[in-house]
């Protein structure tokens, strides 16, 4: 199972490796239908590596899951607010300012 599978990966990893594993936990709890699960996961990404690349990619993604799936509970136009203040200059700021303005209408 994919469970198993990152179990395994885990368990192997370097650790400049485990924040990318972690965005790959959180893409399969979404793919599994799991949306608040896969939320969490992705803001654990930028709580336990807030200085690694993959935490500006893993916000980002929240605030993408939270607003297609608003019955996870978490606000999706906030997730993108705090990208932009964390990340002004982000590789995904057009993109972030693009949804806040579809979203906020």
């Amino acid at each position: 199972t994919a469970k198993a599978l990152m179990r395994h990966a885990r368990e192997r990893a370097q650790r400049r490796d485990l924040p990318e594993l972690a965005i790959v936990e959180a893409e399969i709890l979404l793919a599994e239908g799991k949306s608040r699960r896969a939320i969490v996961a992705y803001l654990d990404v930028g709580r336990k590596f807030a200085n690694d690349a993959n935490a500006e990619s893993a916000l980002f993604a929240a605030a993408q899951v939270a607003l297609d799936h608003p019955e996870a509970g978490y606000e999706g136009i906030k997730l993108l607010q705090q990208y932009l203040a964390r990340y002004p200059r982000g590789r995904f700021r057009d993109d972030a300012q693009r949804l806040m303005q579809v979203f906020s209408k």
